[in-house]
């Protein structure tokens, strides 16, 4: 039986955390302000680049150019660990192969709400499209991305054989093609607050919805949630009636700015 995308529309916290609670195995989730937004890293959104060899000189170039730059900035050395590196450009933006995902789903419903495009209308906030939160098995879509055996399960590094072939490197003759659920390292405070872990995309550049079906993953392995726009504001309020602000979700100035700009009506109102 082909392999087919189950979407379950949720409108209400008690929709969302129905769905959460029925998961017996670990679940990752990943929040989209755009639902028809795909899931695909930022190195591999780069306009003119299309082979394997150009993307593979792209990744080496920013990466070095990450090393040389960033000392003046940083509070301790940057080690020499590449895996190390990516996390530490995945945090600042800087592109790399490294998709975020979170084991928080609470986390990930406020990404999907607070990033969903929207515009004012008077004082009220209109939203332009649907939201989404998607939800990974990330040891069921393992099995079937990293042909070990046992299992690999969920990896994680830094000292783990499976990586060996995802790492930077010059020759990617060897680089597995489809993306592989790690673990990340806890190297800042938003991190652990935000509980990420991470897929680290492989040569191919399809967005991992398309290789769920496309590569016959087991079923269920990916899934979507489908926040409809017009619920996207009732659902924000009830987030944050349950303590889910934007302090806690970036536990710094940062943070606490975005939250009281939300609190007193910069972002639209909430109770």
């Amino acid at each position: 039986m082909p392999t087919s995308l189950s979407i379950t529309e949720v409108t209400s916290i008690s929709d969302f955390m129905a769905f959460v609670e029925k998961k017996t195995q670990i679940r990752w989730y990943r929040g989209a302000g755009d639902s028809d937004h795909d899931l695909k890293p930022s190195l591999y959104r780069h306009l003119s680049k299309t082979t394997d060899e150009e993307f593979n000189d792209l990744e080496l170039e920013v990466i070095s150019r990450f090393r040389q730059r960033s000392i003046p900035y940083l509070l301790a050395p940057l080690s020499d660990d590449a895996l190390n590196t990516l996390f530490l450009m995945q945090h600042f933006k800087v592109p790399t192969r490294l998709l975020d995902w979170t084991e928080n789903p609470y986390v990930a419903l406020y990404f999907a709400l607070t990033t969903a495009r929207s515009h004012l209308n008077g004082p009220d906030v209109v939203h332009d499209c649907d939201a989404a939160i998607w939800v990974l098995d990330p040891a069921a879509w393992n099995s079937k991305a990293v042909d070990f055996t046992p299992p690999v399960g969920i990896v994680s590094p830094p000292n783990n054989e499976v990586l060996n072939s995802y790492l930077p490197s010059k020759d990617i003759t060897y680089r597995k093609d489809e993306p592989v659920g790690l673990y990340g390292m806890y190297n800042s405070p938003r991190i652990v607050a935000q509980r990420g872990t991470f897929c680290l995309f492989g040569k191919s550049r399809k967005p991992m919805e398309t290789t769920y079906i496309d590569k016959g993953y087991p079923q269920d392995s990916l899934e979507k949630l489908l926040i409809p726009k017009d619920q996207i504001n009732g659902l924000l309020k009830s987030l944050m009636r349950i303590g889910i602000t934007d302090s806690v979700v970036y536990p710094d100035l940062d943070g606490l700015a975005l939250e009281i700009r939300r609190e007193f009506g910069f972002f639209g109102t909430y109770a």
